[in-house]
């Protein structure tokens, strides 16, 4: 075991360290005990290196975490939980955090995973005691605190705090509240010891009792005498950062400590809002006359926030500040007693005026020359900035606009916020200095969540005709516009306020004015961030629920076009081009762009759709960026890889929309893209499968039934889609469906269909529990039913009646409908065999002779109408019974009694009467207008094409496949 354990710690042979990982399994699952006992050896020797103990506690970690619980035994796991524990709280600390961090996070897991049970409401044994033994080493360090056993108290509580991380995960039977609960003694000595303590000196001691506080008080147990003592320490450290002149260490560290602390007063408001009444209202708010200091929790978030960032307080600090107070409106309608502090707040007009005067200070732009060159270097991150952020906690800009969202919307507050916020604003715009106007725009284009209705929103149509169109006509058209706007920095803002509030513009004729002021800023020589944000805001108009056709000029939705067309090549950012994208789409879902529209489109997406494929095949695997958080999980990172995917997914989604508007005779160019584009985005284990698989099977879909001539492509489609029919992916569904799609178009389809395949689809269709899956098989059967050769016909039907004869009951199985149909459609014509309805009676009447069921069959069929098909599949079983009722065939004859005929002519002449309440009630019913629906509407929905328009060349072939007319 020695030897495997450092080949694993030194070797970088992957042959060689698979070879020992796999030994080393083997080692631990036949004697977990030796693993055990010998890697305890080397992680409690002092005379081994700090790095190989890391490592080998390392490995323990990773066993404890997969095979604690059901490999090692419940008395070796309390030896090992005591060993450990003895370790970390020996007289002598561990020679680094880093070696005692894991070996802390190696008790935990231990302790988490342990399988001993504690008596009802009391804790495991194993946990209640390492929580005692913790508890009382923490409680003695701090009490002798001195400048030599810093150490030994950082440690002890850097273990209590890794404890207690782990154990907040064990949610069942209430372990962690009652383990927290057992600890709130300790934390209030501590607490207590550290009010005298000099935060630079002890400022490890302090963090981890910190962190410590923040799972025991912030989410273990609620302690009303706790929060107030927290507070008045807050307090303190808010004055000490505050004092001019100090060392840089010194304030960072107090900056640290107040974040903390800020995080379990967040904390505690978010976890246990149903107890807050158990503190005083002056905790939140002052309730006195302004004669003395006030410190309650609501000017201690202001103070923050107020505060200068990056030299008394940090952005993390002044986010968790606002996150806080934001925290306390969220749960004011479901909390008398929050909801009283929140009425005092909206009658503390000076504290709340301080609260909006600084979010919006916060909200301003950056601008300048520099922030020019920005803008040119990176149009795309300048414009992305804009859009709103959700659960953004990082920013404070970000932060800031969810409070003013909570205050603007609060039910106790919001009138006053409102009116605070409008009169900020409105004095900024006439202020006239950049930023100002900036921010006071940002302020009111936020605000359109929450001032959308009453008189806002027609103070904002008046502000959107006398103010902000304006501006964009000035800019686009190079004249000049009001002096206060002059600036790029403005004109953005503008635009973007404009989308933002598109929701309250109303009527054909003021939206078609924005339509055309954002279109001329299109056309017009300026910045990319500008164009992008322009495009934006038509985007926030087209998906609109007021959106109509009448919105958008001709001349608008062509410049747009223009627009997308020159920026897509200088894009790089995903977001921006998954944007773009979008907004095409959105163009071709409102009916803006018709058949003529296509190559356009395509010569405008297609290049940008081959560049992301390129570059996502040049991209090594596994280059993302996963870097983790701290310990407390303060910090989360984003996946671009992720970003990238869904923008290539939406390329191909856009494209599959252009598709379905090509005309005709790009036909030969659409069916390039097979090669171009589904290949490689279906390749099995590509990145681009992971990425895009689905919809480049959707876009494959949407050529098959666009088709209309018989190309190469087309059949080399036809055997891809038939090799990959058996993988096992989620758009399974999607390539039957192409199968079928092409099979109708296909003009020797005997060539590919065979035995094997209706085996496999019948197999599929009443074995599936899939809907989707179901219902492309019954398609591709049905296909195969009408285009097979007659040997095959017959095979099909066969496979298909003794399925149907098997159903226990045919309302339980879903396909019993399906197979009846295929039944059914078997009596149509068929041009290719004169004879053919002999050939079919004599399949029948052998599946019959030999099934025990036979004398079922038109019972079954009967009780398909108990469920209720629709007027298509009804007129289908009907025809089946009348074939079958009247077929001169000795065996059908024989097993088809005179009680059967006499309930299948009763059923039969029911159906084709309608009941006589519908005549009495006249054609206008619901039911009279279900008889009268297009059978081509009702086909689509039988085969699952709801989605295809009624012109489309699929629509065409399969209605003349199976007879069946539209209703003009």
């Amino acid at each position: 075991m020695d030897v495997v354990l450092e080949v694993l710690r030194t070797s970088n042979n992957n042959d060689e360290r698979k070879k020992a990982d796999a030994q080393l399994r083997q080692m631990q699952e036949s004697d977990p005990q030796a693993f055990l006992m010998l890697t305890w050896d080397g992680i409690s020797s002092t005379a081994v290196d700090t790095t190989t103990r890391f490592f080998l506690a390392s490995t323990v970690v990773q066993f404890v975490e997969q095979s604690w619980q059901h490999s090692v035994p419940k008395d070796l796991q309390v030896v090992m939980i005591n060993r450990y524990l003895h370790l970390l709280l020996c007289s002598e600390p561990l020679p680094s955090v880093t070696l005692a961090r894991k070996v802390a996070l190696l008790l935990g897991l231990m302790l988490k995973r342990c399988n001993a049970r504690g008596e009802p409401g009391a804790l495991p044994p194993p946990l209640e005691h390492a929580g005692k033994m913790i508890g009382e080493s923490v409680v003695h360090a701090v009490n002798n605190l001195s400048p030599t056993l810093i150490g030994l108290a950082t440690q002890y509580l850097l273990v209590l705090h890794v404890v207690l991380k782990e154990m907040e995960g064990k949610r069942v039977g209430g372990v962690f509240p009652r383990l927290c609960a057992s600890l709130v003694p300790v934390m209030s000595s501590v607490f207590v010891s550290s009010a005298t303590w000099d935060y630079v000196t002890c400022y490890m001691p302090l963090l981890y009792m910190m962190k410590c506080v923040l799972r025991v008080f912030g989410s273990g147990v609620f302690d009303a005498g706790f929060y107030p003592h927290l507070l008045d320490i807050t307090w303190r450290l808010a004055h000490s950062v505050s004092v001019t002149g100090q060392p840089t260490e010194r304030v960072e560290r107090g900056q640290r400590l107040m974040e903390y602390a800020i995080k379990v007063q967040l904390k505690m408001l978010s976890v246990f809002p149903s107890k807050m009444d158990g503190l005083p209202p002056a905790f939140f708010i002052s309730q006195g006359n302004g004669d003395m200091e006030d410190r309650s929790l609501l000017a201690l978030l202001v103070a923050i926030i107020e505060s200068p960032i990056g030299t008394v307080v940090t952005e993390k600090l002044v986010c968790r500040a606002l996150l806080t107070f934001k925290a306390l409106l969220t749960v004011e309608d479901s909390q008398p007693f929050v909801a009283n502090c929140v009425i005092a707040l909206a009658n503390a007009p000076q504290l709340l005026s301080r609260v909006i005067d600084r979010i919006t200070y916060f909200l301003a732009d950056a601008t300048g020359d520099a922030v020019l060159r920005a803008w040119d270097l990176s149009p795309e991150h300048h414009a992305a900035e804009l859009e709103r952020l959700i659960d953004d906690t990082e920013h404070v800009s970000s932060c800031a606009e969810e409070l003013l969202l909570a205050l603007t919307g609060s039910t106790h507050c919001s009138e006053s916020s409102l009116r605070l916020t409008w009169e900020v604003a409105n004095t900024l715009l006439d202020r006239g200095g950049v930023e100002e106007v900036t921010a006071a725009l940002h302020v009111i284009g936020i605000c359109c969540y929450t001032m959308a209705d009453g008189p806002y929103s027609a103070s904002f149509m008046n502000f959107l005709a006398a103010k902000l169109l304006p501006i964009i006509t000035a800019a686009a058209t190079s004249t000049v516009g009001d002096q206060i706007y002059p600036s790029p920095f403005v004109l953005r803002r503008v635009v973007w306020v404009v989308g933002m509030w598109c929701e309250s513009v109303k009527g054909s004729v003021a939206r078609s004015e924005v339509h055309r002021a954002l279109t001329s800023l299109l056309r017009a020589p300026t910045h990319v961030v500008l164009q992008l944000c322009a495009l934006q805001a038509i985007g926030h108009f087209i998906l609109d629920l007021n959106f109509s056709i009448e919105d958008v000029p001709a001349e608008c939705v062509q410049g747009t076009l223009c627009a997308i067309q020159n920026l897509l090549p200088q894009l790089s950012a995903p977001a921006t081009i998954e944007q773009l994208a979008g907004l095409v789409q959105g163009l071709i879902a409102r009916k803006l762009l018709h058949v003529g529209s296509g190559e356009l489109l395509l010569d405008m997406m297609l290049p940008a759709v081959y560049r992301a494929i390129s570059g996502a095949q040049r991209t090594p695997d596994g280059e993302a960026d996963h870097s983790g958080g701290n310990d407390d999980g303060d910090e989360e990172s984003d996946d671009d890889v992720s970003l990238q995917g869904r923008c290539i997914g939406l390329l191909l989604e856009c494209v599959h929309s252009c598709v379905t508007i090509a005309a005709p005779e790009l036909e030969e160019r659409v069916w390039s893209l097979f090669r171009a584009i589904v290949l490689p985005c279906t390749e099995p284990g590509s990145r681009l499968s992971l990425w895009a698989d689905e919809q480049a099977w959707e876009l494959l879909l949407s050529m098959c039934c666009a088709a209309r001539s018989w190309l190469p492509e087309t059949n080399d489609a036809l055997l891809f889609c038939l090799d990959n029919m058996t993988r096992e992916i989620s758009s399974r569904h999607i390539v039957v469906r192409c199968v079928y799609s092409i099979l109708l178009l296909c003009p020797e389809p005997a060539k590919h269909i065979s035995v094997a395949l209706v085996d496999h689809a019948m197999a599929e269709l009443t074995q599936t529990c899939s809907s989707d899956v179901a219902s492309a098989y019954f398609a591709l059967l049905a296909v195969m039913l009408r285009r097979g050769e007659v040997t095959l016909r017959c095979h099909l039907l066969s496979l298909a009646l003794h399925k149907f004869l098997s159903i226990k009951s045919v309302h339980s199985e879903s396909f019993s409908e399906q197979l009846a149909l295929l039944l059914a459609w078997g009596f149509l014509t068929y041009g290719d065999c004169e004879n053919w309805e002999v050939i079919l009676l004599d399949t029948v009447a052998k599946v019959l002779l030999h099934h025990p069921n036979a004398n079922s069959f038109v019972e079954w069929i009967v009780l398909l109408f108990d469920v209720s098909p629709g007027p298509f599949v009804t007129e289908q079983l009907v025809r089946l019974l009348q074939h079958s009722l009247s077929a001169q065939h000795t065996v059908l004859l024989q097993l088809i009694g005179e009680d059967d005929r006499a309930m299948a002519r009763k059923v039969v002449e029911g159906t084709l009467l309608p009941p006589s309440s519908m005549q009495e009630r006249g054609a206008d019913t619901d039911e009279a207008g279900e008889l009268v629906r297009d059978p081509t509407e009702m086909l689509m929905e039988l085969f699952g094409d709801t989605a295809l328009i009624g012109a489309s060349p699929h629509v065409i072939r399969l209605c003349r496949l199976f007879d069946v007319c539209t209703i003009s």
